[in-house]
This record gives C-alpha cells, structure tokens and sequence, in this order.
C-alpha cells in the first residue's frame, strides 16, 4: 500500500512538470509581429479619387483649392465615399490576412518594448534598418497600411507615416521620427510611436486603452511598460 502511495506521488509530480513545462512552451511561443499590406486598402465604401470619374467635376466647383491636375497625387491622398459623395482621408480599413505580405516587417524578436504611457513601441536596428530599405519615404508621408498580429491574430491596425509628413490621416499611426537624412535615405529612431497624425476625425478615433488584446499582448509577453 505504501509502495503505491510512493507511485502515485512521483506520477502526480512528474504530470505537474510536465504540464509546467508544456506551459512555459506556449508563452515562450506567443508571437507579436507587425505585417505591411500587399496593396492599399479602402475605407469602408471608398473608391479612390482618381477613379471616380462621375464625381470629378463636382469636386472642383465644392473644393476649389484641391488640385486634382495630378491624380498620381490625388489618389495617394482622397477617397471618395460613394454612399455620402464626400472626399474621405485615409482612414479605418477592413482587412483579412490573406491580403498581409507573407513576411512582417518587424518579427517578434526585434519588438522590445511597448510604454502604455508614452505609447512607444522600442524595436532593434535590424528593424530599424528593414523599415528604412522597404518603405521609401514617398509612402511614408502618405501613409502605409500595417496589421499587428498576436499570435496570427490581428490586434491593431493604421499606418506607419514619417513624422516629417504633412498628410491627413484619419486613424492610428506608428510614426517614425526621423533623426538624420543622408543622401541615400531618411535614418530613423528605434522608438516608435503609436498616436494619431494630423486628423479632422480625432473623436472617433478609439483610445489605444481601449485595446485590451494589444496590451494583453505585451504583457503576457512581458514587454510592457507601465
């Protein structure tokens, strides 16, 4: 009876190693990453300005300052909401991950740190380098579209915009602050933030403590900083 207990008790501490084990796996196997879209995704109900030709006209005589000569330009830029008619910036999109590059930009690996009071995301130099060689600074002052994903699940969404941009963009941005610009190219810092650009739509632009997965995200990765 007693060579019994013996067995039961090492067999019961042997299945809580192993369940601390097969545990301790899974967090180390969470992943944060962040993806750029294939190709620039509409707002909801937008088609871009340049291809709305009904409405061209009409845009001129109610928007006199908006130069639409160049629609390379103007397609960066408006989109237009064919239920309302209005010219719309960049704003909120849906997105599936089958339209995600295959490979992030960032890997998890090289995402340090997220500071939920300055909202700054801390990455390493080979990130810092990837961004730089990838995303020219054209699509940066319009804004380019990335995904963060946790654990292949989709957590936030916006643009990455240079902090040098002038451009209007109606949701999140991670801007990248320039900190020197030799002639191949902008250098930017390691420190990226999580904020809102120049908006007219700043209140109906949710508060990044809203996002209870994100900061679940960092935490349970113990990268976040409060």
């Amino acid at each position: 009876m007693c060579q019994l207990k013996n067995i039961l008790i090492i067999f019961g501490v042997l299945l809580l190693f192993s369940c601390a084990k097969k545990e301790e796996r899974i967090i180390f196997s969470d992943k944060i990453e962040i993806y750029l879209t294939n190709k620039d995704i509409l707002n909801e109900n937008c088609v871009f300005l340049s291809d709305y030709k009904p409405h061209i006209d009409s845009i001129k005589e109610k928007h006199p300052r908006i130069h639409l000569g160049d629609l390379k330009v103007a397609k960066k830029i408006f989109q237009i909401d064919t239920i309302t008619k209005s010219i719309k910036h960049k704003g909120d999109f849906n997105i599936s991950k089958k339209e995600l590059q295959q490979k992030p930009i960032v890997f998890d690996n090289e995402i340090k740190s997220f500071n939920i009071k300055t909202l700054e995301f801390e990455i390493d130099s080979t990130a810092q380098n990837r961004i730089r060689k990838t995303i020219d600074s054209d699509k940066l002052f319009y804004g380019k579209q990335f995904v963060m994903l946790y654990n292949n699940n989709i957590i936030i969404k916006g643009y990455f915009v240079g902090s040098f941009s002038s451009c209007y963009l109606d949701w999140h941005v991670i801007d990248l602050p320039y900190i020197d610009k030799p002639k191949d190219g902008y250098i930017y810092g390691k420190k990226m933030k999580l904020c809102k650009h120049h908006t007219y739509k700043d209140s109906l632009i949710p508060k990044i403590s809203s996002y209870k997965k994100l900061i679940e995200a960092f935490k349970y990765t113990n990268r976040l900083i409060e």
